[in-house]
């Protein structure tokens, strides 16, 4: 069972649409994201809608003592604030695809860094990370 609501359904009645420009910017690989509750993806809608409320220097500006910390805490939240500032989440489709790209590369190699400099292990799972978002070509030593 999922542990996610389905962030259309989240932002009510006939507002799947609102996903639509994400769709079109992301495009072959829109079909990554879990749309739905039902859906198999490798992010689900909230989670990107999550980490672009992490980035959106409109809702959260650097010269202001306000951070995005209801990206983490509360994801409900994240979902709110796309819905009420659906514009300042579309201002974000030039680097959408650099903040997917980033939270890969993060998530592929965090632990691998962390145990260099720090000579610590972390858990496995047992299966390695595959980066689906960024392209061979932006991979160094490839």
């Amino acid at each position: 069972m999922r542990r996610w609501l389905c962030a259309a359904s989240s932002l009510g009645g006939g507002d799947a649409g609102k996903f639509q420009w994400i769709k079109e910017t992301l495009g072959p690989k829109a079909r990554l994201i879990a749309w739905s509750e039902n859906e198999d993806g490798h992010l689900t809608a909230r989670d990107l809608v999550t980490l672009m409320c992490l980035f959106n220097v409109s809702l959260y500006p650097n010269h202001l003592n306000k951070h995005p910390t209801s990206a983490y805490v509360s994801p409900k939240s994240a979902l709110k604030s796309y819905q009420d500032e659906q514009a300042s989440f579309e201002a974000m489709q030039p680097i959408l695809l650099n903040i997917l790209e980033l939270y890969e590369l993060i998530a592929t190699s965090a632990r691998g860094i962390w145990n260099e400099e720090k000579g610590k292990k972390m858990a496995t799972t047992g299966t390695s990370p595959t980066l689906r978002w960024v392209s061979a070509q932006c991979r160094p030593g490839l």
